[in-house]
This record gives structure tokens, sequence and C-alpha cells, in this order.
């Protein structure tokens, strides 16, 4: 065999969005026994098991080779097509040489400053959906003035997680976080906790302007459903967001809100001025703060009385103060 006719093609995939074009591309090679390298930092990810499922679909006679990658991100393949129709991989030695070439371009592609720029991007931006994460969001709202912080809640995600398992809840992640892209307009949308999303809006918004909008969004969500294999994953989303005057503490106001909706079972809830939300936290804490003291100074002395039964006047149970 020679070496020399096999040309070596390198993609990098950052989400399962990349993968039909990616897969579009080695089937443009014209080659239907591709020798493909996959290298992956973990495993157990959406966009590990689409893409070695797109690929084993397209090309049922490649030779698949699986590579741990040191880079988190991105999930990386190299290619390798013959282009003498009379020449194949079949030996362990060929395979073995092509093995190796293709952990040295793997390494190749990035140096030192294109790491650290790597190291720097990711570092504002979430892995599985590509979008800007909780860091960008603060560096984001500090250069703002004027702006609407909502959030977004998946309420039946921890149900979902647990039922389903982690790869359909990062499924779920990377489908919902497209279509909120593709609904919330002129807003930037942000990924920041595990079931969170948010949205920062560069202009404010009047208390009825905001309501209008989260109604209108609610009502693009309330039927969402994702299609997984053979099940349908159903969605439940909760909106928050604050028209208060200063935009101190808003993370604080938005999540009262957003509390308050879900408490309420409400679709959305605007943090308000004139709301004693904070008012009530305030006593909350302190009573907390106080409870919890007395209970580590054995501060709390039980008083129990007995609950006596009309019918035989014997005690039947007993009840506790404190």
């Amino acid at each position: 065999m020679e070496y020399q006719d096999y040309q070596s093609y390198y993609y990098a995939l950052e989400s399962s969005q990349d993968i039909d074009a990616v897969v579009a591309e080695i089937t443009s090679l014209a080659n239907p026994h591709p020798l493909i390298f996959l290298a992956s930092y973990r495993q157990n990810t959406v966009l590990f098991h689409n893409l070695k499922m797109a690929l084993e679909k397209q090309f049922p006679n490649m030779q698949l080779h699986i590579l741990s990658s040191s880079k988190e991100n991105p999930t990386e393949l190299i290619v390798f097509s013959c282009h003498n129709e009379s020449v194949a991989v079949k030996g362990h030695s060929e395979t073995e040489v092509l093995f190796h070439e293709a952990k040295h371009n793997l390494q190749a592609s990035s140096d030192h400053e294109e790491t650290k720029k790597e190291l720097l991007r990711r570092f504002f931006l979430d892995s599985l959906t590509q979008l800007p994460n909780h860091y960008q969001l603060r560096q984001d709202l500090d250069s703002e003035e004027d702006y609407v912080y909502i959030v977004i809640h998946i309420d039946n995600f921890k149900l979902i997680n647990d039922f389903y398992g982690f790869l359909v809840g990062d499924f779920l992640l990377e489908n919902l976080a497209n279509t909120l892209k593709s609904m919330i307009g002129s807003g930037t949308l942000y990924k920041t906790t595990g079931a969170e999303f948010a949205i920062l809006m560069p202009e404010n918004k009047a208390f009825y302007e905001l309501e209008t909008y989260l109604k209108t969004l609610h009502q693009s969500c309330k039927d969402l459903v994702y299609h997984y294999h053979d099940n349908d994953i159903f969605v439940d989303l909760t909106f928050a967001s604050s028209s208060s005057d200063s935009k101190d503490d808003i993370f604080s106001k938005v999540s009262m809100a957003l509390q308050y909706a879900k408490t309420m079972r409400l679709p959305y809830w605007i943090y308000e001025d004139s709301m004693a939300f904070k008012d009530a936290y305030e006593s909350n804490l302190r009573i907390s703060i106080k409870i919890r003291e007395a209970i580590k100074n054995s501060g709390i002395v039980p008083f129990f009385q007995p609950i006596i039964s009309n019918k035989t006047g014997e005690i039947v149970k007993f009840e506790c103060l404190a």
C-alpha cells in the first residue's frame, strides 16, 4: 500500500449542530470505505453519541477508531480517504501507521497561542449549548446601563434528567437553546445554571411592555416537545424579570420573582419595587438565623401536651410546642 494514496481531512465539531455539515463533507469525498479517527475528551456526551451514530449510518463499511483527546472541546475527526480505488486499509500495520499520523495531526492542530485563546473563549462559553455563560452575563451587565434581564427556568428538568438520564437532559438543553434563540428577538441568550437560561435585552422596558413580551414568549413555549428516539420530551418553563427602577441586586430581585411564580404556579412574574418580597426574605433570613443559633446553643425548650379522645377519654397522641 502507498500511503500517498491517502488524503487526510481534519474536522472540529463544537456541538451536534455541526454533525450534518461534517457528514455531508465526508460524503462528498466519494469514498464508501473511509478510515476515521474520532477524538473526544468524553465519550458519554450527546455530541459524541450522535456523531458516532451518524457516521455508522452513513458509512456502514468504514473503519472507525476512537481516540482520547486531552482537549475538552472540540470533538475532532481525522478522515483518511483513499483516492486509489484498488487500495484499501486492511492490515494492522497500515492502520497503525495512519493511527500515529492521526494523533500527530490532532496534536499539531493547535499551538500555544491558540490554546490560550481557546481557554479564554471557553471560560465565557457554555460547552454544551455554545451559548455565553453566566461569567459573560455578569461582564455584559457591568457594561450596560439600560437593559432587561430575564430568567427562564426549566421546571421539570430534574425530573427529565433523573428519569431519562443526562444524555437526554443534554439533548434537551441543546435543542431548547436553539428554540429560544429563534424566539427572543434582539436580546442575547445565555446558558447560566443547570436548569436556567437568561436573556439580556439592550433596552429598558416599561412594566406593561415587559409583561407583553413575557406573555408572548410564554405562549410560544408553552407546548414545547422534543422527540428523542421514541420518546416525547415535554418542557415546562417559568419566566421571571424585574421592572425595578434600580438595577442594584438585579439577580436577587429576579430570583425572588421566579420563586414567587413557581410557588404560585404562574407562568411568569415581574419584580416591582412596591412588592414586599425583599422585606419578607430578610425577615425569613433573620428568623432562620435565630432558629439555627437556638438549636446550636440548646436554646429551644420543647413542651408536649396530650391530645385526648372525646369518646374514650384516653390520650391518643401528643403535640409539641417550642
